[in-house]
């Protein structure tokens, strides 16, 4: 969001932003003259209290839905006059309204599978491997439910997720789907690989929702000699049990670390996988191909709209760690393959262009519902 406000501040179409978090954690937004206004006091104490474990699963709902409800108190009472009011799922249903009734309109942006699905598939999951998750609170689907039916349009960033909304019912004429950008400028190689070992890397939430299990089972079942897993950042409530049966024998397990970190870590490693049951992109992929790593990632994620197959990765299905296996042996078997898909990989995220063909796309779309004629 913050990417696409940039683009549109540099074309001199930006009223304002509206964010949750501090105004110092902005800063690294360089949102410049931009108008931005700041609601922090409910979500940032929450952010802290669920990172240190300090919230039931009843107090969690309770503190969550007063979020969700004074951010989006605070966002109508200082709403500028614009044309389109974008706002992520589950936080803007006010705005989004009083936008439509002074003649605007609203766009529902949500950067997962429709909430029905997720919470649906993750239930399932749960179900799968015996490890508690925490359904979608019941209060949470119908405000997003509601904000589907009132936008005018509904963005989800892969087909994946498009394919979720059109099952329960939603128009295909009111969803716009394309990928996201990368910044390049952040996302880069910075180390080559040199006779290293061959090293698979995974950034993001250890979670059960990230497929952490079936990475974990898929990289003991391919038994690559002396090859090593890297698993970079944070724990969850989930994460003890998923770690408690797995095998660890060559995990590397990094926790959170710095972005310069993280880049070493990438520039270091032969291949990216993203296991993940329910994502509804996961922009972790286009920036592990920009550091030049081909990725593995599985058919509920943007994997199949960036990836081509075999040649800057793999797609795979999700719940089959024997798939990821498999392809993890022909990488690591054939290292002249390895060194093609890694360069393609690297042409495939620069092709990209950064952020800017998403803003082409999504300002396209813009100009089209109010019907402005294109630049």
């Amino acid at each position: 969001m913050y990417a696409l406000a940039r683009e549109l501040q540099q074309r001199g179409s930006l009223a304002a932003v509206y964010s949750g978090y501090a105004r110092q954690m902005l800063k690294r937004e360089v949102l410049g003259s931009a108008t931005v206004f700041t609601f922090p006091w409910v979500h940032m104490p929450y952010m802290a209290a669920r990172r240190l474990g300090l919230l039931s699963s009843w107090s969690e709902e309770v503190v969550l839905r007063a979020d969700y409800a004074s951010y989006e108190r605070f966002v109508a009472r200082h709403l500028v006059e614009a044309d389109i009011f974008h706002g992520l799922s589950c936080h803007n249903l006010q705005p989004g309204l009083l936008t439509q009734r002074r003649g605007g309109h609203y766009i529902c942006d949500r950067g997962s599978s429709h909430i029905k699905y997720q919470d649906r598939v993750m239930r399932e999951e749960s179900e799968r491997t015996g490890i508690p998750v925490r359904p979608v609170d019941p209060a949470v689907i119908a405000r997003e439910q509601r904000e589907y039916a009132a936008c005018d349009r509904i963005f989800v960033p892969s087909s994946f997720a498009l394919r979720t909304f059109v099952a329960q019912g939603i128009a295909r004429e009111k969803l716009w789907s394309f990928p996201y950008g990368v910044d390049l400028s952040r996302w880069r190689r910075v180390a080559k690989l040199e006779n290293q070992k061959f090293r698979i890397v995974y950034l993001g939430s250890l979670t059960l929702r990230k497929g952490i299990h079936d990475l974990l089972l898929a990289f003991h079942r391919a038994a690559l000699p002396d090859a090593e897993l890297v698993l970079i950042g944070t724990h969850s409530s989930e994460t003890t049990a998923l770690l408690q049966s797995a095998p660890l024998q060559n995990v590397v397990l990094t926790g959170p670390l710095k972005h310069a970190d993280v880049l070493s870590w990438l520039s270091r490693s032969s291949v990216f996988v993203l296991a993940s049951i329910e994502d509804g992109f996961g922009l972790v992929l286009l920036e592990a191909m920009a550091c030049g790593l081909p990725v593995i990632a599985t058919e509920n994620t943007g994997g199949p709209d960036i990836i081509v197959e075999g040649q800057n990765g793999f797609v795979v299905p999700i719940r089959s760690p024997d798939s990821i296996a498999e392809r993890l042996v022909a990488l690591y078997q054939d290292r002249t393959y390895l060194a093609e898909m890694s360069d393609a990989a690297l042409r495939s995220a620069e092709r990209v262009k950064g952020w800017t063909s998403f803003a082409d796309q999504m300002i396209a779309r813009y100009r089209d519902l109010v019907g402005v004629p294109a630049a």
